[in-house]
């Protein structure tokens, strides 16, 4: 009973009990279930909604989106900072002899860089405001205890 009404605590708008449950315990096990065909009418999953559940899933129960988003951000920026020594560097050798292209170049490729390294530190705190919207529990509490000495022991503990 307590698993469930930390469950009910959940506000997701589409709720996933898979994925909340990994998020709650790890103490899971499989149960074997006959499957059959279905006794009346058809299915009405069709493969554009199977596939927006998965996205739904992905998206909700995973920082990964984000976290790619904010590392390729990260490498897109050094290495347009690279490609942008080079092509100063190409300028200064003699190689690059158009007029304004290194500093167009440098330009766009900085800012460019820039802004995805931006994006990716936004996805990051869009994705811990995600967190406390969905209310995530932070710890469950299983049990409580009602033993003097862990009492004491908390009570006076000096760090």
């Amino acid at each position: 009973a307590p698993l469930a009404h930390q469950l009910v605590a959940f506000k997701l708008n589409k709720p996933y009990i898979d994925g909340m449950l990994s998020w709650m315990t790890s103490s899971v096990a499989t149960v074997e279930v006959p499957h059959g065909e279905r006794q009346h009418g058809d299915s009405t999953y069709t493969l554009r909604k199977l596939i927006s559940h998965a996205v739904n899933i992905f998206v909700t129960f995973s920082h990964l989106p984000l976290r790619v988003a904010s590392y390729g951000g990260a490498a897109l920026a050094l290495a347009s900072f690279a490609y942008m020594m080079f092509v100063v560097f190409g300028y200064f050798s003699g190689r690059i002899t158009n007029p304004g292209y290194t500093s167009l170049m440098s330009v766009i490729l900085f800012a460019c860089g820039v802004q995805l390294l931006i994006l990716g530190v936004l996805g990051e705190y869009v994705g811990r405001l995600m967190g406390a919207a969905y209310r995530k529990p932070v710890y469950l509490v299983e049990g409580r205890t009602t033993d003097a000495r862990s009492s004491s022991r908390l009570q006076h503990h000096d760090p």
